[in-house]
């Protein structure tokens, strides 16, 4: 089996040795990235979708001794690894090289992993110097130069860098005996940014000039997205457990592109009717295909622990007179991360746009009636 490996107590960084186990000691970890199925769509199935989202170009692992909540950032080091272009994982192990001393009593650790960080697409730096208090400070943040997954200049496309993910598992003992000791628990590895999708069809008894329909614009109200958003949550995967900074983004268009919608004779075959996710993300997806729908977006955008509304703006014909229609989530921190929301609206004559929302639900909820899905 293939180990990928870092020999991190010497401060070098390498995936391509693969060294007989007389070259430990090794502490082994097992990372779930997103195209395991089972760690980021465990409640539905694989849903359709671009394989670029799943990418991972590059991954860091730090591994820390867990001194527990009283002093949470006292654990020691423990080892680093980074990993170029680790797909596909093999097996989602890792070995990282580790002290004698380590390996001959290990006591438990916390151990936190990122995919695709980078400058460029998260404003944030971190390499093997970087300490825990820094991974737990860590900030996807808004600045004058630099808006990542933001409101200023809206992701449309997957970054060149991917889409950025994180994982943290605290806490975990250390079994086995040298020269290879491990963690039995996987490390789960999700995204860091939401998903939203708006989707449009004008009925095919309005197809006339007189009744064609424009979306003129999207906007999200004022304070729906953080301007900061950490990396790492306190307690990922549980729940709606959001972990964002203070400030909010204002009010900017997520596009303001005046788009022609296609036309279809039943609309109202793609307002949602309680289907899983993957049944409803299928039915949307070939429903585009076909050309009877229209997507602007998709938008990869940070997190919130608002109840997001907003506001889409169209024209009927040849009317110049905007008109609007309001969207809404259904409850607070529904938009969190890993998570697709899909808004779908059709034409349904006398300047009426219905507009129907995808409710989120907690992505860990197991019964089979699901309003929307972690993608």
């Amino acid at each position: 089996m293939l180990m990928l490996l870092c020999w991190s107590c010497g401060g070098q960084d390498t995936d391509t040795d693969t060294p007989d186990v007389d070259q430990g000691p090794f502490l082994e970890i097992k990372v779930y990235s997103p195209e395991r199925s089972q760690v980021t769509r465990a409640d539905i199935g694989d849903v359709p979708g671009d394989d670029s989202e799943n990418t991972i170009h590059h991954m860091n692992i730090w591994v820390f001794e867990h001194h527990g909540t009283d002093h949470p950032d006292d654990g020691k080091f423990v080892g680093y690894l980074s990993v170029a272009n680790p797909n596909p994982l093999v097996d989602g192990r890792y070995r990282i090289l580790v002290s004698e001393t380590f390996v001959d009593n290990p006591p438990a650790v916390d151990i936190y992993v990122t995919a695709n960080v980078t400058e460029s697409n998260t404003g944030i730096k971190l390499d093997r110097t970087t300490t825990r208090a820094q991974l737990e400070a860590a900030l996807m943040k808004h600045d004058e130069s630099h808006d990542p997954f933001g409101l200023t200049t809206p992701q449309s496309e997957i970054p060149t860098d991917g889409l950025p993910m994180s994982g943290v598992l605290k806490n975990q003992p250390v079994d086995g005996m040298a020269p290879i000791v491990s963690v039995g628990t996987n490390v789960k590895v999700a995204r860091a940014v939401s998903k939203v999708r708006f989707v449009f069809c004008n009925s095919s008894d309005a197809e006339d000039e007189d009744q064609k329909l424009t979306i003129q614009s999207i906007t999200f109200d004022n304070g729906m997205i953080p301007k900061e958003e950490y990396l790492f949550l306190n307690a990922p995967y549980t729940g709606r457990n959001y972990k964002v900074g203070s400030a909010y983004e204002a009010a900017a268009p997520l596009v303001n592109t005046p788009t022609v919608v296609a036309s279809y004779s039943s609309p109202t075959e793609y307002a949602y009717r309680g289907q899983t996710g993957q049944e409803y993300e299928a039915l949307i997806n070939k429903g585009i295909e076909d050309e009877r729908l229209t997507e602007i977006g998709k938008f990869y955008l940070r997190e919130s622990d608002k109840k997001i509304t907003g506001t889409i703006t169209y024209t009927v014909g040849s009317s110049t007179t905007a008109l609007s229609a309001p969207f809404a989530m259904s409850e607070a921190g529904d938009f969190s991360r890993n998570h697709t929301w899909i808004v779908y609206g059709f034409f349904a004559g006398k300047d009426n746009l219905k507009v129907f929302s995808v409710d989120v639900n907690d992505w860990t909820e197991s019964s089979g009636d699901h309003e929307v899905y972690n993608w």
